[in-house]
């Protein structure tokens, strides 16, 4: 019925400012309530029309040719105008010109809503996909608090926007290849203990343990960052264990996502996305000239993304290191791939499995070498939702697409930030075990 309204409405301001249809209703907008229920921005259009000779567009013929300011032209528009049933009113507020809704649109509009029930307002079924990636908890440990934020904002979204008629993709980024995810498993191996109740939460619990652990034993430590090696190569019982118990992990984690409503069409592993797409996506960020191998400097040995746009101007060091001296990618490496990916960028694809049959009657799928092709990424627009303190990687994942020539992927990359819960006197921690209680 909203888009009933601006039409007639873009319909009026079109005929009494002499400019095309198109224009006219893309000035239609809902301005704040005091000002009335909706309003037309067109006399800045108009005002820039006319030049200071006193010329003006063909469009504009119907008004006078002298140049007028904004507010001048809305007075002479708004006097124009030939109201539209729905419209009891139209009043100007400086350049705009403000429409006052009668009271047959709202008795109407009640009408509809009442016929329409719960899909009242719902939008048609779009082309394109957006894809929304969130929370992306480490799958060692249970959710808190902070991690809850993240999956409601991308689930609120993600909701929000299916309503609108986009085709939304809700993906979970599984990260089962970092040293956290290593240093449980450590634990699960070598503390003698068995799991009991809720694995996330006893993961976490041992975690908790571990972390310190690490941090004093040089034992520890070594067969921790070798349990790294091992998952990243993907070979042997070490590596399919680990896997598996990540697999566990996570599905600890959705009984809590379930008691909230947030449910995911795919979990994307990070072991996959090196074994799958980071070669290929590798090699063509090396095609990139502002990607280079640096050769002196505290980056030597590095593969760096060089930050030239003027936003990275003000930073005393702007570059990003994608691929560390020793041949390992970061974080922002690993990310900027699977960015590609999402946006269909790439010629390989993932193979998929079910993963969880969830609440709400759909399967979440998983990425998985033994499973076969399906239909996920290739997305016209990416929501991920990611901290604030993920502001400037994100930032560079942006610049990245648009110096490799994907204006339209790089523009259509959003980052839904936000900032961090804390406690009182700390911050929520999940190697200090603060989550718990």
């Amino acid at each position: 019925m909203f888009l009933k309204l601006k039409r007639k409405i873009a319909e009026a301001v079109s005929e009494a400012a002499g400019v095309a249809l198109e224009e006219a209703e893309a000035s239609v907008e809902l301005p704040k309530g005091q000002f009335g229920d909706v309003a037309t921005s067109i006399c800045f259009s108009l005002a820039k029309q006319r030049s200071p000779r006193g010329d003006h567009s063909p469009n504009s013929a119907n008004l006078t040719s002298e140049k007028k300011s904004p507010v001048a032209l809305a007075t002479e528009v708004c006097a124009k105008l030939k109201l539209p049933a729905w419209v009891a009113e139209a009043k100007t507020t400086g350049p705009y010109i403000n429409f006052f809704l009668s009271e047959k649109f709202f008795a109407e509009l009640a009408k509809e809503a009442a016929a329409d029930g719960a899909d009242f307002g719902r939008g048609k079924r779009g082309k394109g996909k957006t894809i929304i990636e969130f929370p992306s908890v480490n799958p060692n440990k249970p959710w808190h608090i902070g991690h809850l934020r993240n999956a409601l904002l991308g689930d609120s979204v993600a909701r929000v926007l299916s309503f609108s008629g986009e085709n939304v993709e809700r993906a979970d980024y599984i990260d089962d290849l970092g040293l956290q995810v290593a240093q449980s498993f450590w634990g699960y191996l070598n503390l003698g203990k068995k799991p009991e109740g809720k694995l996330d939460l006893w993961l976490g619990g041992e975690y908790v343990e571990v972390s310190k652990r690490f941090e004093t034993e040089e034992k520890v430590q070594q067969e921790v960052r070798a349990l790294v090696k091992e998952m990243e190569e993907g070979e042997g019982k070490n590596a399919q264990d680990a896997r598996a118990l990540v697999e566990k992990c996570v599905a600890a984690q959705y009984e809590t996502a379930f008691k909230f409503g947030i449910y995911h069409d795919v979990m994307i592993f990070e072991s996959d996305i090196l074994r799958t797409i980071f070669e290929e996506g590798m090699a063509r960020l090396k095609e990139n000239p502002g990607i280079v191998k640096e050769t002196e400097g505290k980056n030597a040995g590095c593969l760096v993304a060089k930050m030239a746009s003027p936003e990275f101007a003000a930073m005393e060091s702007p570059d990003k290191v994608l691929v560390r001296s020793d041949g390992t990618a970061t974080y922002t490496g690993k990310d900027v791939i699977f960015q590609m990916w999402k946006f269909a960028l790439l010629k390989n694809d993932f193979a998929y499995s079910r993963a969880i049959s969830q609440p709400n009657g759909k399967e979440c799928f998983k990425t998985d070498a033994k499973g076969k092709p399906m239909k996920f990424g290739k997305a016209a627009r990416v929501v991920n939702v990611i901290g604030m303190e993920q502001a400037y990687p994100q930032k560079v994942i942006r610049e990245i697409l648009l110096s490799m020539g994907y204006k339209k992927e790089a523009e259509n990359s959003v980052h839904l930030s936000y900032e961090h819960v804390g406690l009182e006197d700390a911050r929520f921690s999940g190697r200090q075990g603060t989550w718990v209680g």
